[in-house]
């Protein structure tokens, strides 16, 4: 048997699974041609695939397609002030009706509403054990209090939580903390990522990062990002860069704990907490894009700036710019205490928390964060990689300047939005396998041709349109398939038997919608298993994908003509 020809209508919709149409969005530092972004960016590129369904073919509409995008936008884009801020919507002529592109706007977070994470938002990131069971956990949150307390199972781990409900705003977002009830211990008030990686001894920190270049830190040790303590009798910043020059070695690149020296505001270092002359009781920190500022309070709330970025300060200054890794950080508390001594406490007065982040429903998700997303996968080089660049090694002097909100009419972050949906091997890398320039009619690629919302549209809004009417071009050809013959042939693909007999080849040029037409020019004969003549009342023959799966993208009548011959003829 051989397929002698067939007729068949598209109905116009577009048929595609998982990555077969794939885009990358960029959130970072402006870009030109040729730049390195291994230099010049805080960011990489973000695959986004244009549907999330695997191995499964979807048919989609033009509306139904912008569904979906505007989810994976959303799930992919992670950073805290867009997620969940991104929409589609469909361009037509207002005369036929007819499809003339694609609208993506980019929405802005930036209300600065305080929320302190409820009673049940906390994880250890003391011990890997009592994150796993409560019963070694040796702290209480209320809601509002952090309290060390005596373990109901020993546990002589660092009394370290982490607030994990929402993340901080990084559109001036605050963390104020009263540390007055703290007595004589140590204590930490930082932000930080949330990790899930842990090591063989427990300790909960990524997977590059080093204790042993870790000059600088607490006696006790967790991971953070950036932290205010008090060490022995003095205030310090603490932060976990990479320090190059600390010496050669499989760690070289690894993030460390080193100190920051405040001294260049108003607060000398090192100031004596334990004297306390200024009688502080209170630390704030603001994180405004990239830039974070921390301000000690007295008890009525007078701030004191005791670090703030600045431009021309030496490197070792200023804490580490926020990249991409960290983009999701959340309120991290610890007190010194033992089984024997503790009741100390940190009170958390105020926090601005991105509220349409919900991280706490399911903290160890692997998409809560760009971070967590690369971790959890086979791509945490791509993090470490990018904590990596020079800006964030300690060890040489380049830098970047530290990117703040935008003043005027368009207040977001003083970042720039790109969509990427051709492979650019010269600047916006890796961006591999991005295709979609065709099918969402964006072919300037990469493009940061947005406009801002105006009128009574938002004015952080960033609009992007088609630049050309996008082609609903399916990524899956279709096979032919006679399911009630016993054809002797193996689909490679899925690695089964199969009654699959041709396949319908797509064309350049081949029509969107409407009627096709094949004729194969050489007949390639199989063989149906029969080893005596028999009578063949119908022939069940479907369309199908190379997964098996039945195309249903088809409308009106389909014909289908069968050559079948005696075997040896």
């Amino acid at each position: 048997m051989a397929l002698q020809s067939v007729k068949y209508n598209l109905d116009g919709t577009i048929a595609f699974a998982g990555d077969d149409y794939k885009m990358y969005q960029y959130y970072g530092e402006t870009l030109e041609d040729g730049d390195d972004i291994n230099v010049k960016s805080t960011s990489v590129p973000i695959d986004t695939p244009l549907i999330d369904s695997g191995n499964v073919v979807e048919e989609l509409t033009s509306e139904e397609l912008m569904t979906k995008l505007a989810k994976q936008l959303n799930d992919r884009i992670f950073h805290p002030q867009l997620r969940n801020e991104v929409s589609t919507d469909i361009k037509r002529n207002v005369t036929t009706n007819e499809l003339e592109g694609y609208v993506i706007n980019y929405d802005y977070y930036d209300l600065e509403d305080s929320l302190i994470p409820s009673s049940s938002f906390i994880q250890d990131i003391g011990s890997y054990e009592a994150r796993q069971d409560d019963e070694f956990r040796g702290f209480e949150w209320d809601g509002s209090i952090f309290t060390t307390i005596e373990p109901t199972l020993f546990n002589d781990h660092p009394r370290a939580g982490i607030l994990t409900e929402h993340p901080i705003s990084l559109h001036n977002g605050v963390l104020t903390v009263d540390f007055s009830a703290t007595a004589d211990k140590q204590w930490a008030v930082g932000l930080s990522r949330f990790v899930n990686n842990y090591t063989d001894d427990g300790d909960i920190q990524p997977s590059y990062f080093s204790w042993e270049r870790s000059e600088q830190h607490l006696d006790e040790k967790f991971f953070y990002d950036v932290m205010v303590c008090r060490d022995g009798d003095y205030l310090t910043i603490y932060h976990t860069p990479i320090d190059s020059s600390l010496g050669d070695g499989d760690d070289k690149y690894y993030l460390c704990s080193q100190e920051v020296e405040y001294g260049n505001n108003a607060i000398p270092y090192p100031y004596d907490i334990d004297a306390n002359a200024q009688e502080y009781t209170k630390v704030k920190f603001t994180c405004s894009g990239q830039k974070i500022k921390i301000e000690m309070l007295t008890a009525d709330d007078t701030p004191t700036i005791l670090y703030e970025y600045g431009e021309g300060f030496d490197k070792d200054e200023n804490i580490k710019i926020i990249n991409q890794a960290m983009w999701n950080m959340y309120p991290v508390l610890y007190i010194e205490a033992t089984n024997e001594d503790h009741g100390e406490s940190l009170t958390v007065e105020e926090y601005t928390a991105v509220q349409t982040v919900n991280s706490g429903n399911d903290i160890f998700a692997l998409d809560n964060s760009w971070y967590n997303f690369v971790e959890a996968g086979d791509s945490e080089s791509l993090a470490q990689g990018l904590e990596a660049r020079s800006w964030n090694d300690m060890g040489v002097t380049a830098t970047l300047t530290y990117k703040g909100i935008l003043t005027g009419a368009n207040e977001v972050i003083d970042l720039d939005n790109y969509l990427i949906t051709k492979q650019d091997d010269s600047t916006f890398k890796p961006s591999i396998g991005a295709n979609s320039f065709t099918v969402l009619g964006f072919t300037t690629s990469p493009t940061k041709e947005y406009v801002y919302g105006t009128g009574s549209d938002p004015h952080t809004r960033r609009t992007f349109t088609s630049d050309t009417v996008p082609k609903l071009l399916s990524a899956r050809t279709i096979f032919l398939r006679v399911e009630n013959l016993a054809t002797k042939v193996t689909n490679a693909l899925m690695g089964n038997r199969s009654n699959i007999i041709a396949h319908l080849p797509r064309f350049d040029g081949q029509v969107e919608t409407g009627r096709i037409y094949h004729e194969p020019k050489n007949l390639i004969f199989l063989d149906i298993g029969n080893s005596e003549e028999f009578k063949i009342n119908s022939f069940d023959i479907s369309f199908c994908y190379s997964n098996e799966q039945y195309c249903t993208a088809l409308t009106g009548q389909s014909v289908v003509v069968l050559y079948i011959k005696s075997k040896g003829d």
